[in-house]
């Protein structure tokens, strides 16, 4: 799908966000991201790349910005953009779009400055919480 000028926003949003800064446990900024809600607010994050796997991807912290802002789990659209431009989610980071709303499959992703393309597309086979043991045992 062609991208938007509100997709534009979010990317412009996101590549300013990029500023990596050494901390004595690695490196943080060097990610940015961007989302829009279901319900049209922005919220945005950066990464934390740290020792012993401490960190986490700027689309979690975007995320979780909207979940501790307004309580709101459906994201719209999101972007991740780095040094060199945009990226792809992580495995983890599709994994989490994927599980954080009922629509989370329906998530467009924008990949490139004249792409986007919805979750569902780079999770073609997701994690079903309702398939896995785990959910069996607990009551």
């Amino acid at each position: 799908m062609n991208i938007t000028t509100n997709d534009t926003e979010l990317i412009d949003i996101a590549t300013k966000l990029v500023n990596p800064q050494s901390v004595p446990g690695g490196i943080v900024g060097e990610v940015g991201s961007a989302l829009r809600t279901s319900d049209g607010h922005i919220y945005s994050g950066v990464c934390m790349h740290l020792v012993c796997g401490l960190g986490f991807c700027a689309e979690h912290t975007a995320i979780a910005t909207a979940i501790t802002d307004s309580g709101v789990m459906s994201v719209n659209t999101i972007v991740a953009v780095n040094q060199h431009g945009i990226i792809p989610p992580c495995g983890r980071c599709r994994e989490l779009m994927h599980v954080i709303s009922a629509e989370g499959s329906k998530t467009w992703v924008i990949l490139g400055n004249d792409e986007k393309v919805q979750l569902s597309e780079l999770l073609p086979r997701p994690w079903d919480p309702d398939q896995s043991l785990g959910s069996h045992l607990v009551s």
